[in-house]
């Protein structure tokens, strides 16, 4: 876990919750993580968990007809931007973020050509002449593997594969020069070899620029072998924490291990049906008490229902963290040295 006088982003304490016109929602709850320089943190968690809510948060966006109250702190290279919207957070580090949607369809503006789109957020080139700010368009486009730029700059998003404008979504996300890029499910709506295709152009990326990089994902797959840690997400809180080859082996939340168990592996046929985790998220409408994966865990106890487990170290492991009163025992944890190869295999990302 890195420490606070390494940490580029450092999250402590969040609690989040959201009013609309379908009511009240408590998404986060005492969320505490940070991520180094460099870093590549991946999140996992299933639909529902608030992954998306955290990286907006971070990035200081939340959807239109939402008022969000939040508690606790977000800092990014030293500064506190919780609760900053995009406009208060311009002239601060906060700048120097930037996030990949899930869906790039939802956030292209139809009506605009893409290369205007992708220069929105290359606020270092405003002023600029445009031969220059068009020599860098090209660039960006380049970068993310499309041909053709010209062509695909005068595009509209309509013109183009989907393939194609998650390429352009990563480009405007990169047009700032980030320090940090949050990818949200950047591959949910491509095919199998388009997500490898562009899991791989982020990875590259990272490494090239010296990003950081948080990966969000309810896919454990597409994680192996592209991040550094991953933290386990579960109805707003971080339930596991650790060095991501321990967690993809041995973790020690039963949550976590039920995730690794239904990773399909390509070493065994697949059962039928298929694999899931019983039981649904709790209700979200008002704080958890407890445990919230109390209702789903075959190894619960009374006290899961009654009292919060805190965040500890694993053993002698100061890295490697869970919050759970029957943690598992990693070392006796189930035997299986193709399960990583198998979850890459079975994601189409290996």
């Amino acid at each position: 876990m890195s420490t606070q006088k390494e940490a580029l982003l450092e999250v402590r304490d969040l609690r989040m919750s959201l009013e609309s016109s379908t009511g009240h929602t408590h998404v986060l709850e005492d969320l505490s993580f940070s991520v180094a320089p460099g870093e590549s943190l991946g999140i996992i968690g299933e639909s529902g968990s608030g992954k998306s809510v955290l990286a907006r948060t971070i990035v200081g966006v939340q959807p239109h007809g939402v008022t969000a109250h939040a508690e606790g702190s977000i800092r990014f290279d030293g500064h506190d931007i919780l609760g900053r919207s995009p406009r208060e957070r311009r002239g601060t580090p906060a700048t120097q973020m930037a996030m990949i949607f899930q869906d790039p369809s939802s956030t292209l503006n139809p009506l605009v050509r893409v290369g205007r789109q992708v220069l929105e957020g290359a606020t270092q080139f405003r002023g600029r002449p445009r031969a220059a700010r068009r020599a860098y368009l090209y660039e960006l486009l380049e970068a993310v593997g499309l041909s053709d730029t010209p062509r695909i700059a005068r595009s509209y998003p309509a013109a183009l594969s989907g393939g194609q404008r998650q390429r352009i979504g990563i480009a405007a996300a990169l047009a700032s020069d980030p320090r940090l890029l949050l990818a949200d499910e950047p591959t949910t709506a491509l095919d199998v070899t388009m997500q490898r295709t562009v899991l791989d152009l982020i990875d590259r990326l990272r490494a090239e620029r010296g990003m950081s990089l948080i990966h969000i994902t309810h896919d454990l797959g597409v994680l192996t072998d592209r991040t550094d840690r991953i933290a386990v997400m579960y109805a707003g809180r971080i339930v596991e924490s650790g060095p991501s080859a321990r967690m993809l082996t041995a973790p020690a939340h039963p949550y976590a291990r039920a995730l690794l168990d239904i990773t399909p592996k390509l070493s065994a046929p697949a059962p039928l049906p298929l694999p899931t985790i019983p039981g649904v998220l709790p209700d979200m409408s008002a704080p958890r008490q407890g445990c919230p994966c109390a209702s789903r865990c075959a190894r619960v106890r009374e006290v899961c229902h009654s009292a919060r487990p805190p965040m500890a170290p694993i053993g002698s492991e100061p890295d490697h963290t869970v919050a759970c009163w029957q943690p598992l025992n990693p070392t006796h944890a189930p035997s299986d040295t193709d399960r990583r190869s198998d979850a890459l295999l079975a994601s189409g990302v290996a």
